[in-house]
């Protein structure tokens, strides 16, 4: 008799405490609105649709998508796109070839993308560094200006909305570097068997020899 009360009180203890996720991040209810009100500029303009692409927030599933941009002209767009449908893990890498013409901005895609199956844990690695390190709450841009660099875009589409942003999609953009921020990055190119160095050093060299 002792026994089924023990184990009824810790499925009791259990379920209430997955039902009561607690956000350890600062929540900046000011910088959340402002993320909302430039997200939501964004679907207006329909970039993403503009230039090729769909929004990760159209997505049915758990969805992680990083995309680089470098701002010079016939340079590549490498995106990294991680997607979990029903516990499958996977991992797609595409190449685009960016043009900027007098009238508008085009991207052609190259070639065929390269997918990669990945342990269900590497997902989880990748959601819980995300929610460790704050994505959910961090400012969609940085606030700085500049003429040239390189763009890392960084999108989360989640089925369960965000205990701490209350939103199921979130977007963050970066060209100075930000360190919490791509520690995120730097893992998911990992998973892609890259790196941030290995970027960097490839986006160096595009921009010499552009």
């Amino acid at each position: 008799m002792k026994l089924a009360y023990i184990v009824t009180g810790v499925v009791i203890f259990l379920l209430h405490g997955c039902n009561n996720r607690v956000c350890h991040c600062l929540v900046k209810h000011e910088i959340v609105e402002t993320n909302d009100s430039i997200i939501s500029n964004w679907n207006k303009q329909g970039w993403w649709s503009e230039i090729g692409m769909e929004s990760a927030s159209q997505s049915e599933n758990d969805f992680y998508r990083l995309t680089i941009f470098p701002s010079w002209n016939n340079s590549t767009v490498t995106q990294y796109t991680l997607e979990n449908k029903k516990g499958n893990a996977k991992m797609s890498i595409e190449e685009y070839q960016q043009n900027y013409s007098t009238e508008k901005f085009t991207l052609k895609k190259k070639g065929n993308a390269k997918n990669l199956h990945l342990a269900p844990d590497k997902w989880i690695e990748i959601d819980t560094l995300a929610e460790s390190k704050c994505f959910w709450v961090m400012p969609v841009e940085s606030g700085e200006q500049y003429l040239d660099g390189v763009s890392w875009l960084l999108e989360a589409k989640k089925r369960d909305i965000s205990i701490c942003s209350q939103k199921q999609y979130h977007i963050v953009s970066r060209v100075a570097k930000d360190s919490i921020f791509f520690t995120i990055c730097n893992d998911i190119l990992k998973l892609g068997n890259s790196s941030l160095k290995e970027q960097d050093s490839l986006l160096d060299i595009s921009w010499r020899t552009d």
